[in-house]
């Protein structure tokens, strides 16, 4: 089993060599940012970014509530992180395995107005027991056009965002 720590780094490492192959100047910050783990420059523009590595070794979640999803755990604070520099790169290493890693690229708001949403949605499903509510929150990206999630399609591999 990959401790979470490793799983961390992993992730941050397959984002930052892509932005490198890429032609950002990119670097980790070493976990000494709050929030932040790669800052990254366009070279051609001279814009600063800030990317958020969330990593995942799980598969397609599936439930009656939400569809089918790839899923990431979050925190009630991600509902208020917004800023136009910083973007989230959730990266799918199912299995644990790095040979076919996904890499999908949101904007804060993005992900912000989704875990608001769905966390909002997740609320008024009704239950026979009461459910304890905690600060943990999910983000998810649909496997599938009838799911809950935001849309694969909009956001797999759009390191275009660092194009601007």
């Amino acid at each position: 089993k990959i401790s979470k720590n490793a799983l961390e780094l992993a992730g941050e490492f397959l984002v930052l060599a892509n932005l490198s192959i890429k032609g950002y100047v990119a670097t980790l910050t070493l976990g000494h940012t709050k929030s932040i783990d790669i800052l990254l420059t366009n070279p051609l523009t001279g814009r600063l970014f800030k990317v958020e590595v969330k990593t995942t070794t799980n598969g397609v979640s599936k439930s009656r509530q939400f569809g089918s999803n790839i899923e990431w755990r979050m925190d009630e604070k991600h509902e208020k992180i917004i800023d136009k520099d910083l973007f989230y790169c959730f990266v799918q290493l199912e299995g644990g395995k790095i040979e076919n890693p996904r890499f999908f690229i949101v904007p804060s708001l993005k992900v912000a107005q989704f875990v608001i949403e769905d966390e909002k949605y997740w609320r008024s499903i009704p239950r026979k027991k009461e459910v304890k509510y905690t600060g943990m929150r999910l983000f998810r990206i649909s496997a599938d056009e009838a799911s809950r999630g935001l849309s694969a399609k909009n956001y797999e591999n759009k390191w275009v965002y660092f194009d601007k």
